[in-house]
């Protein structure tokens, strides 16, 4: 049973009373993506069949759940004052000026808060729990905002997912002093990537193609662990790279995770584009803990990998594996490296608001994201040391309550040499022509391209 004293119950009559009035109005969802997916089958389990789903990118979405995409049309709606939008963009920011825009064009109503959005999800979850009519399921808890919240974690995930991972559900409820859960953190396995992507995240088009470098799989292990040691559970682990199936060794970093006590779901992001040559490896991703999200490049894709993506969608269907596409996929555009001078109340809305707080691992250093960690490395930003924890020395009796310090830090100064999440975007996937990458000094790898103590000289 749920914990009755989860933050969604203290305010369920009036989510109960949203989803009653929902009943006799004209519901439209606002976004076709993981949300919008989940929202939408949520809905339906109140009997509430929304009359349509916007997505500004419809074409490619086509259809979720047997409901036909179709673009943003407020002129379309004939009688505005009875119709709800529920906004389900990612981006807080993004979502708070769809809403202010649907507003300003006479729709009354409109659901955008994330508050609302989870509890609507919670209470549903709570109710079957409550009837006993309640299924745990990782792909559907994965695609759900509520497992994602930090600090007030879904619990009823958190249990189930424990029950799983041979971890006690004892230890997080019933424990002594407040469980330290972490609902995901990424496993950065290689910088090392096959495009060369416009604006990456990870900040691939600040390299040369041959300052390629993977972590040896015992390594990240051993990183891994330590930090399994330090906490009570970790949610999920996501293997990022780069692109990570360009690791070779990424069946054995996959499977040896698996193994590790103390770790719900396992992800693992890809392009889509390197197809795996072990026949074992799509058997290990079929396994009922993994999901594979593959971020789509659409035609920024030279013909042949465009070619592999859809060789590789076939496989993962082949073997049964779970797997999102995302083929709407935009990037935020966070601006240059330079210092903002952020307020404190600017700074913390900053973090706050930003879609891409990913507790990213790499080479023994958790940071907050992955711009953190390789501006960091390049020296584009200070290292500053507040803003990641040396997993890797920090000796074992003091690292949880550095990573709990870690966790609750709402002013990375990283932030502070960022736009954040705003309304700034660039395509994604768009690849720039080798003429065009910087030029750097070769990195300190061994000649088993194995990631020692790597140094990257500073103002690259």
């Amino acid at each position: 049973m749920a914990n009755p004293q989860h933050k969604y119950l203290k305010c369920q009559s009036h989510t109960t009373d949203m989803i009653e009035s929902l009943r006799s109005r004209r519901v439209v969802i606002y976004g076709g993506g993981k949300i919008g997916t989940r929202i939408l089958r949520s809905l339906r389990s109140y009997g509430i069949e929304p009359v349509a789903v916007w997505d500004v990118k419809a074409e490619v979405v086509g259809q979720i759940d047997g409901i036909a995409v179709s673009a943003p049309d407020v002129e379309a709606i004939a009688n505005r004052e009875d119709t709800t939008v529920i906004v389900t963009i990612y981006s807080e920011n993004v979502c708070s000026a769809v809403a202010a825009d649907l507003r300003s064009r006479g729709v009354q109503e409109v659901i955008s808060k994330r508050a609302a959005i989870n509890a609507i999800l919670y209470l549903e979850c709570h109710t079957q729990l409550r009837d006993g009519q309640f299924t745990f399921d990782y792909a559907t808890c994965h695609m759900c905002p509520v497992a994602k919240e930090m600090p007030s974690r879904c619990d009823i995930y958190s249990r189930h997912l424990a029950q799983r991972v041979n971890t006690s559900p004892e230890t997080l409820v019933n424990a002594t002093e407040e469980p330290f859960v972490i609902p995901s953190m990424g496993v950065l396995v290689t910088n090392n990537c096959n495009l060369t992507c416009e604006g990456c995240n990870h900040l691939r088009d600040h390299y040369k193609p041959s300052d390629n470098v993977r972590i040896e799989t015992q390594i990240i292990l051993d990183d891994l662990q330590r930090v399994i040691d330090a906490v009570d559970l970790i949610e999920k682990v996501v293997i990022v790279g780069g692109e990570a199936f360009v690791h070779n060794d990424i069946y054995n970093i996959i499977a040896r995770i698996l193994e590790l006590r103390g770790i719900g779901l396992v992800q693992i992001i890809t392009n889509g584009t390197v197809i795996p040559k072990n026949p074992r490896l799509f058997e290990l991703l079929a396994t009922e803990r993994m999901m594979v999200e593959i971020s789509g490049y659409g035609n920024f894709l030279p013909e042949k990998l465009q070619a592999n993506v859809k060789q590789f969608v076939s496989l993962l269907e082949q073997h049964e594996v779970r797997y999102t596409h995302l083929e709407t996929l935009e990037w935020q555009d966070f601006g240059g490296f330079e210092y903002r001078g952020y307020s404190p109340k600017q700074h913390l809305r900053v973090y706050k608001t930003c879609c891409f707080v990913s507790n990213d691992m790499f080479d023994g250093k958790l940071f907050k994201c992955s711009r953190s960690v390789f501006a960091t490395r390049l020296g584009k930003i200070p290292g500053y040391s507040n803003d990641y924890v040396d997993v890797r020395n920090t000796p074992a009796a003091e690292l949880r309550e550095r990573l709990i310090a870690f966790f609750e830090n709402k002013h990375p100064e990283v932030c502070q040499h960022c736009d954040g999440t705003s309304d700034k975007r660039m395509p994604a996937g768009s690849q720039l022509a080798k003429g065009n990458l910087p030029i750097a000094a070769p990195l300190l790898v061994d000649q088993n391209l194995t990631l020692t103590q790597l140094s990257i000289p500073r103002g690259l």
